[in-house]
């Protein structure tokens, strides 16, 4: 998966950048959560992610669990695109509402 599809993904779940969490701005001029701010924000939600590039360099894993113990795990081509993989994931298993539209 490549990074705007998985943006596409996190948009879906009505994820929108927020004060105070760190974000960058894609090729496409969305932006998403850095790595590190995707951790924060599983920490809030009482998580822990855990994120392991291969030792090739070619490959990101991100784990966690869910509130039921559950293991999840995404494989991306890079941190970021894990990480924004794994939030989404983790928005669409606490039930964050689908196709939501925001105007400022």
């Amino acid at each position: 998966m490549d990074l705007a599809f998985a943006i596409d993904d996190l948009y879906s779940t009505g994820w929108w950048p927020e004060d105070g969490v760190s974000c960058v701005c894609g090729q496409d001029g969305r932006w998403f959560p850095e790595p590190s701010a995707v951790a924060g924000l599983f920490a809030g939600a009482g998580r822990s992610l855990e994120m392991c590039v291969g030792d090739s360099g070619s490959a990101c894993r991100a784990r966690w669990t869910d509130s039921r113990g559950g293991a999840h795990t995404v494989v991306a081509r890079d941190e970021a695109v894990a990480g924004v993989m794994a939030l989404a994931a983790l928005r669409r298993s606490a039930g964050a509402g689908r196709s939501q539209i925001h105007r400022r």
